[in-house]
């Protein structure tokens, strides 16, 4: 079947589709990808059919930071978001042409309307269950995770009367020309045709409310077998396991400060430390103690460390959880904070620190805790043991299903 996956985003958000593309292309399938330009280079090294579809986040985070709870903010993203609907339709509407199957993810809004509107079925792609409404969790943007089942609620109308009032008008509008019935509620109708949870549930289960349609697969992890290079292997093997330090795809106006302050954290609790230069362009300088590294495949790299440190996207988490080591979560924005608090809950890391809160007496704490706390770092190894494995072709199984079933209804 050709499958056309669409999302956009951080990498965190274009990297389980790549992992998926690969895993749908092993098992037979024509894939094509749509994707922000500035992926481009890195999809195409895989030989993935890839198509520009969406911003570039990494641009837009750099220019405007990573606040999404002003009102500023809110404006600013969600006119992103509207000024996007048009361009995003008229390359899906060309690509998605003799589609079997259409999979959406992400902050990609027009992949359900363009499915519709081709009369083919589609899936969305969430990285969390908290993207699905409920008394248990707040809304993706709120810090908080401990508030009351009212609280929560009112929260959650609350976010789609935000989203109705800047995006339905237009989206509807864009349905209308297609010739497909209008929408009521923005955050809803991504996940009304079917939803697949690609994050595992021994880390956060789905909430009551899920529609039957949804099914949780678990994590979708790109495959990477490559060593790490020499620089740092050799500073693995001088010395005890050190800790990681990085906040993947998060930008960062400071960036020379918040190097000084890992490094400083680092040395107060006692470890040495590998710093992740990621889009925030960190760099712990001439420290014999540290290393700065690029794009490093996690897998080989996060076993070997004592704890990391990271913003709590979901790739990293998942990562960190099943390498077996305990991890601090440094949330920045949106669901990071869920992370955060389930990773505190469940035992294998110490409480979160938000990003305006991060000092380096709050960090080296925290670290020393992960290093120090035998209980925490067997918790950690035992979670290990309880995630999933083959989330990837449990996700590619039922999009095979999905697209089987709509050839009965339409034979």
């Amino acid at each position: 079947m050709k499958v056309v996956l669409t999302t956009v985003g951080s990498r965190g958000d274009v990297q389980p589709f790549l992992a998926l593309a690969q895993a749908l292309r092993a098992a037979g399938h024509n894939v094509i990808l749509g994707a922000p330009p500035n992926f481009k280079g890195w999809i195409e090294t895989y030989g993935i059919p890839y198509v520009s579809c969406g911003i570039d986040v990494q641009a837009f985070l750099t220019q405007h930071g990573t606040d999404t709870t002003s009102l500023a903010a809110v404006r600013r993203n969600m006119g992103m978001l509207r000024d996007s609907l048009e361009p995003n339709t008229a390359v899906l509407m060309d690509v998605a042409k003799g589609a079997d199957l259409v999979v959406v993810g992400a902050l990609q809004l027009m992949g359900s309307t363009v499915a519709e509107a081709l009369r083919l079925p589609t899936r969305y792609v969430a990285y969390c269950p908290q993207l699905i409404a409920s008394r248990q969790h707040p809304p993706i943007a709120w810090s908080s995770q401990t508030l009351p089942g009212w609280l929560n609620a009112l929260g959650w109308r609350f976010n789609g009367a935000v989203w109705n009032y800047f995006l339905r008008d237009p989206l509807n509008a864009i349905r209308k020309r297609l010739g497909v019935a209008p929408i009521g509620d923005m955050w809803s109708y991504a996940a009304s045709a079917g939803m697949l949870v690609a994050s595992d549930p021994a880390l956060g289960p789905l909430p009551p409310e899920a529609l039957p349609t949804t099914e949780q697969v678990g994590s979708f992890f790109l495959p990477n077998e490559s060593p790490l290079d020499s620089a740092l292997e050799t500073f693995l093997r001088q010395g005890p396991p050190p800790v990681y330090i990085g906040f993947g795809s998060m930008t960062d106006l400071a960036p020379a400060a918040t190097s000084t302050l890992a490094v400083q954290a680092a040395r107060e609790a006692g470890c040495r430390l590998v710093l992740a230069r990621g889009w925030a362009g960190l760099d712990a300088g001439s420290d014999t103690n540290a290393i700065t590294v690029g794009d490093v495949p996690h897998p080989q790299l996060f076993p070997r460390l004592a704890a990391v440190v990271h913003h709590g996207g979901a790739g990293t988490t998942a990562e960190v959880a099943r390498a077996g080591v305990p991890q601090v979560i440094v949330p920045h924005l949106l669901d990071q904070h869920y992370w955060g608090h389930r990773i505190e809950r469940l035992g294998v890391g110490p409480a979160q620190i938000l990003r305006k809160h991060l000092t380096p007496r709050r960090l080296a704490e925290a670290l020393a805790r992960c290093v120090r706390d035998e209980a925490m770092r067997g918790r950690a190894r035992d979670l290990a043991t309880r995630m999933h494995t083959d989330g990837l072709a449990r996700a590619v199984r039922a999009l095979e299903a999905a697209a089987a079933q709509q050839r009965r209804e339409t034979a």
